[in-house]
C-alpha cells in the first residue's frame, strides 16, 4: 500500500469526509487530488473504505483506519518528546465536552503540584482512547465505558451518566413513551451522535429488545449540535444529563426510565507515573464536587 494514500485516508477517516479532510490536512491538496488518490487506494485493496453521503466509514474502512490511527496520532508532538527525553510529560485524551468545560480545573491543579509538567491533550472517541492506550501514545484516557473494554485496563469510576431525549421546551411530548408512540408511526427524526459511538450503540440496543426501529436522521460529531439541531426543529435529540450541566432554557430533557445509564471512566494500562496518579485522583475529586452540587441544587 501507498503510504501518502493511507495518510491521505487516515485524514478523511478522522475528520468525517473528503472536504473535512482537506480543511485538515498539514500541507495543501484540492479535494479532486485527495478523492483520486482514496479512489486508488480502494483499488488497491479491492474494498470500498467509506460511504461518500452521509459519510461513513465501512467495515473495512473502520479495520483500516483503527490499524493506522496510532501511528499517525503519534507524530503529533513526537519531535518534542524526542528533543526532551527528561521532560516531565503526561498525555490525556479525553471527550470533546470535557475537554472544554471541565479538564481545564483539573490540569490546572495538577500543574499546581507539577509545576514543570509538560501536557499533551487531544480529544477521542472510546474507540479511539483504547487504541491509544494500548500504542502508549497516553497515559490516561477519560472515556465512556465501551462494552467489549479490554481486561487489562485499569479503570477508575467518575461517573453514571443517565441518557435523556432532548425537545424543545415548546413541544407537546411530556415523557419518552409518547415520542416512541410517535416512533412507531414514522413521524420523528432521530438526531445524535454517530453509530459507533457508545451512547447512541446502548441506545438502540435498548429499543431493538423493545421492538422498535428509530435509526438516526441526523449525525453530529458533538452533544452541543445535537442541542442546537433540536432547537432548530430538526429532530428529537439523544444526549447524555451531565452533573452541573444544565440544559438551555428552551429544551427540555425526557428521562430514558429502565435505559442504562453510561459509566465514564478514567482509564490506563501502565503504572501511572506520580503526575498521571494525581490527575486521576484530581479528576475524581472534581467529578465528586460537581455531583454533590448538582444534588444540592436539585
Amino acid at each position: 500500500m501507498n503510504l501518502h494514500h493511507l495518510e491521505l485516508f487516515y485524514y478523511v477517516a478522522k475528520h468525517g469526509g473528503i472536504a473535512a479532510a482537506v480543511a485538515h490536512m498539514p500541507y495543501g491538496i484540492q479535494q479532486p487530488g485527495l478523492s483520486a488518490q482514496i479512489i486508488q487506494l480502494e483499488k488497491s485493496l479491492g474494498k470500498a473504505l467509506f460511504v461518500r453521503r452521509p459519510f461513513a466509514l465501512t467495515p473495512d474502512g473502520e479495520e483500516l483506519y483503527r490499524s493506522i490511527a496510532p501511528f499517525f496520532d503519534g507524530l503529533d508532538g513526537l519531535e518534542t518528546r524526542m528533543k526532551e527525553p527528561g521532560a516531565e510529560f503526561l498525555s490525556i485524551t479525553a471527550p470533546p465536552t470535557l475537554l472544554r468545560d471541565h479538564l481545564p480545573k483539573v490540569v490546572a491543579e495538577v500543574q499546581r503540584v507539577f509545576p514543570g509538567l509538560r501536557l499533551r491533550i487531544r480529544e477521542a472517541n472510546p474507540t479511539q482512547a483504547i487504541s491509544l492506550l494500548f500504542t502508549e501514545q497516553v497515559d490516561v484516557a477519560v472515556s465512556l465505558r465501551v462494552e467489549k473494554s479490554p481486561k487489562d485496563l485499569h479503570m477508575q469510576t467518575l461517573a453514571c451518566l443517565p441518557m435523556v431525549l432532548l425537545v424543545p421546551a415548546k413541544a407537546s411530548w411530556r415523557n419518552a413513551e409518547q415520542v416512541f408512540e410517535e416512533v412507531r408511526r414514522g413521524t420523528v427524526t432521530l438526531v445524535s451522535l454517530p453509530h459507533r459511538e457508545a451512547i447512541t450503540q446502548t441506545f438502540l440496543q435498548e429499543l431493538e429488545g423493545r421492538g422498535l426501529d428509530w435509526s438516526a436522521g441526523i449525525e453530529v460529531n458533538s452533544l452541543q449540535l445535537i442541542q442546537s439541531y433540536v432547537l432548530m426543529g430538526f429532530g428529537i435529540g439523544l444526549s447524555v444529563r451531565v452533573p452541573s450541566q444544565p440544559f438551555p432554557d428552551d429544551l427540555r430533557a425526557l428521562p430514558l426510565k429502565g435505559f442504562p445509564s453510561l459509566e465514564v471512566g478514567a482509564f490506563w494500562r501502565s503504572p501511572l507515573s506520580p503526575q498521571a496518579k494525581h490527575f486521576v485522583e484530581t479528576l475524581h475529586r472534581y467529578v465528586k464536587k460537581l455531583d454533590r452540587e448538582s444534588t444540592r441544587a436539585k
